[in-house]
């Protein structure tokens, strides 16, 4: 690889949303913090990508008791290095250390640099799934999702999360309202169809799924779902006075 070739390689492409986990940062009875983090393999897949699997190499050394990394990419004949230590994790100490700092070196070539840029996430009690963990502090149990993510200059413009098939974050801010919105209209809709299968004898499962579908589904405009509530409240209270 030239020098060229190198420096047509050296700006790492952004991460994709199916690359980025999260995971619960804190938790209290009144919702979750949430982090965004890449794991190593995806480290490992864009350098790979960027200036193939001959064009990088890792080390680890000791320094002062802590463990560093050290990520080279080929220049030419010579190599350009950068650095980072890392951090020990809860289950395997050495090992979580060697691949955190790994990580944090990857970041200093540009991988991943974004997720820095998260904003904070906060996800409140309803959207997930709060119980007592076994030391009588709160535990978040729900797993999430990064659904998309959009970003410009190595910063996170946009983002979504979702928890069960169902989005639970939106950044910008301005867009969490609407969030809130949709939620109640889908709960609003979900309970007159309940109440209007109680009388004609209906499947309220089947229709919940059903009715959406076959009405010119929007799935991110409260206002559909509000429509379609308003319906069947009134179908409701129609064949309830026909009782």
């Amino acid at each position: 690889m030239d020098k060229r070739s190198y420096r047509q390689n050296e700006m790492f492409r952004d991460l994709n949303a199916e690359e980025i986990e999260v995971r619960v940062q804190s938790c209290t009875e009144k919702g979750a913090t949430l982090l965004l983090y890449k794991d190593a393999r995806c480290d490992m897949r864009i350098l790979d990508e960027a200036v193939s699997p001959t064009g990088w190499q890792r080390e680890h050394y000791e320094m002062k008791g802590r463990l560093f990394c050290r990520v080279g990419i080929r220049d030419g004949d010579s190599w350009i290095w950068k650095s980072d230590c890392g951090t020990e994790s809860n289950t395997e100490a050495e090992k979580g250390e060697a691949s955190d700092s790994f990580k944090r070196a990857c970041v200093n070539w540009g991988i991943g640099r974004e997720l820095y840029t998260a904003p904070f996430i906060w996800v409140p009690a309803e959207h997930c799934d709060i119980t007592q963990g076994r030391n009588g502090k709160p535990q978040c149990r729900s797993r999430f999702k990064v659904e998309s993510i959009t970003i410009e200059n190595k910063t996170i413009i946009g983002l979504e999360i979702s928890s069960r098939g169902r989005i639970i974050y939106r950044y910008p801010a301005s867009n969490n309202k609407q969030l809130d919105d949709l939620d109640k209209a889908k709960k609003r809709l979900a309970r007159a169809i309940t109440s209007y299968c109680s009388i004609s004898g209906q499947d309220a499962n089947v229709l919940k799924r059903e009715v959406p579908l076959t009405n010119g589904y929007d799935a991110k405009n409260p206002q559909f779902f509000n429509s379609l509530a308003e319906y069947y409240e009134q179908a409701f209270a129609e064949l309830k006075n026909e009782q």
